[in-house]
C-alpha cells in the first residue's frame, strides 16, 4: 500500500521497448541501479514500469543496447497536475478537498459504546459530553488512559473499561461487574480506585437484612437490622490489634461482601378503559434528512398533509473509509397515516391488559436478579379504569462502593498520632 502511494506521488510510466537485446537491455537497468518493475518479454522486445524521474537515465543504455523505447501510458500525480494544470478553480477544489478532510481527520467525529447494559450509550456519551469528551473535540486532546480512569472511577460496577481512537471514532468498551466471564472481577477493577482511601459500602434503600458476607472491611449491620438509604453496611476501614488486644493501626481498604435484604415495592398502575386505537391507512410519505451535528435540515418539498401519522426515522452515520467518520448524517423520516378512533376494552381485555403490565414489571425486577417472595397486588375494574396496586416483598442484592469522606479519614488519623 505504502509503495503503491509513493509511485502515485512520484509519478511512473509504462514504456515498450523494441529490440534483440531486450535482456541485456534490462541486465544495465539493474546494474545502473534503474528501478524497473513488471518485466514482461515478447517475441518484438519487452514492457516495464518505471519512475518517471528515471526516464532520462535509459538514453546511455538505449544507445549501448539499439533498443527502441515507447511511453505507452502516464501515471501518478505530478501527471494529473500537469494534465489540469489550465483548470486552476478544479486544482484549487482538490487541493481544498484534501486539506479538510486532513483537517477533519484531527477531530473525534463518532463516539461509540459497547458492552453496556446497565448504561445505556446515551447516560455513558452524556457522561463523557459533561467531563469534555465530546463529538468534535481533537484527537490530540483525548487522553484513552484518562477517560478509562474516569469512567471506572464514576460507575463502581463496570469493572473493565478500555478505551481506543481508531480513524475518527473514539470506541469505549465496557465491561459490568454481572459479566459471566470466568475472570476476576477484583483484579479488573483494582485500579479503578485511589490508593490509601477507604471505601464502604451504603444502603441505596429501606431493607431488612436477610444475609450477610463480608470478604473485605468491617461490617456495621447483621440479619435482622432494618436499614434505610445512606446507612453504611459495610466500612471501609478495620483496627489491627496485638497479640494482647492493644490497638497498632487502622488500614483503609475497598469494602466487599454479598449483603441481601427484604425490600418492599410500592406497586400501583392505572388503565383506562377508553383507549384510541391507530387504523392505518396504507397510505405514507418519505422524505430524507440531512444533519451536521446539531444541526438538520429536512427535504420535505410538499409536507405532510396526513391529519394522523406516525413517524419512523432511521439515520447513518457517513464515513469517507473505514472508520474514517465524519460529523454528517443522512436520515429517512417515513410518515404512516392512520385513522385514530377510540374504543373501549371489556372487562376481561381490560383485566388482561392490568395484569400483563404487572408481568412485565415483575420479569424487570427478575432479570436484575432480584427475587420475588411475595405478590400481594391487587387488580380492581370499575366502569372507567382498572387499577392495580399493592406491595411485592423481595430480596435483592444491597450496595453501592462509596469513597469515604478525606476529612474522617484525616481525623482518624490525627488522633491515633496525638495518642501515641
Amino acid at each position: 500500500m505504502i509503495i503503491r502511494l509513493l509511485n502515485y506521488i512520484f509519478g511512473y510510466v509504462y514504456i515498450e521497448a523494441a529490440g534483440e537485446k531486450k535482456e541485456r537491455f534490462i541486465n544495465l537497468c539493474i546494474k545502473r541501479q534503474v528501478p524497473v518493475w513488471k518485466v514482461k518479454y515478447t517475441e518484438s522486445g519487452c514492457s516495464f514500469y518505471m519512475y518517471a524521474k528515471d526516464f532520462k537515465l535509459l538514453k546511455e543504455i538505449k544507445r549501448k543496447t539499439g533498443i527502441k523505447i515507447k511511453i505507452k501510458e502516464r501515471y501518478g500525480l505530478p501527471f494529473f497536475l500537469f494534465k489540469y494544470r489550465k483548470r486552476k478553480a478544479f486544482l484549487f477544489g482538490i487541493i481544498t478537498a484534501f486539506v479538510i478532510v486532513y483537517i477533519m481527520s484531527l477531530f473525534i467525529w463518532d463516539i461509540s459504546v459497547d458492552g453496556n447494559y446497565t448504561y445505556t450509550k446515551y447516560e455513558l456519551i452524556q457522561f463523557l459530553k459533561d467531563n469534555n469528551v465530546y463529538h468534535g473535540m481533537k484527537k490530540s486532546d483525548a487522553d484513552c488512559e484518562e477517560i478509562e480512569k474516569l469512567v471506572r472511577n464514576n460507575y463502581f460496577d463496570i469493572t473493565w473499561v478500555s478505551v481506543e481512537l481508531t480513524g475518527t471514532r473514539l470506541i469505549v468498551h465496557v465491561r459490568e461487574n454481572f459479566d459471566d466471564t470466568g475472570e476476576t472481577e477484583g483484579n479488573q477493577a483494582e485500579e479503578s480506585y485511589k490508593e490509601d482511601t477507604g471505601y464502604m459500602l451504603i444502603s441505596e434503600k429501606e431493607a431488612v437484612i436477610e444475609s450477610i458476607i463480608t470478604r473485605t472491611g468491617t461490617p456495621m449491620v447483621k440479619a435482622g437490622d432494618t436499614v434505610t438509604e445512606g446507612t453504611v453496611l459495610i466500612d471501609g476501614k478495620y483496627d489491627i490489634v496485638g497479640d494482647y488486644d492493644e490497638y497498632i493501626r487502622t488500614e483503609y481498604v475497598r469494602a466487599d461482601g454479598d449483603v441481601y435484604g427484604y425490600v418492599i415495592y410500592e406497586y400501583s398502575d392505572n388503565i383506562d378503559r377508553e383507549y384510541i386505537l391507530r387504523e392505518y391507512t396504507g397510505n405514507q410519505r418519505s422524505y430524507r434528512r440531512i444533519r451536521v451535528n446539531d444541526s438538520a435540515a429536512d427535504f420535505c418539498i410538499r409536507g405532510i398533509e396526513y391529519e394522523n401519522y406516525d413517524k419512523i426515522e432511521t439515520e447513518e452515520q457517513l464515513s469517507i473509509v473505514g472508520d474514517f467518520y465524519i460529523p454528517i448524517y443522512i436520515g429517512k423520516i417515513i410518515c404512516r397515516e392512520y385513522i385514530a378512533k377510540k374504543v373501549e376494552y371489556s372487562d376481561e381485555e381490560l383485566y388482561s391488559a392490568a395484569e400483563k403490565r404487572l408481568s412485565v414489571f415483575l420479569e424487570n425486577l427478575s432479570e436484575k436478579g432480584i427475587q420475588i417472595i411475595e405478590n400481594n397486588v391487587k387488580i380492581e375494574i370499575n366502569a372507567n379504569e382498572a387499577s392495580a396496586s399493592g406491595q411485592i416483598k423481595v430480596i435483592e442484592k444491597l450496595g453501592t462502593l462509596k469513597e469515604m469522606p478525606r476529612e474522617e479519614i484525616t481525623n482518624e488519623e490525627q488522633t491515633t498520632a496525638g495518642s501515641t
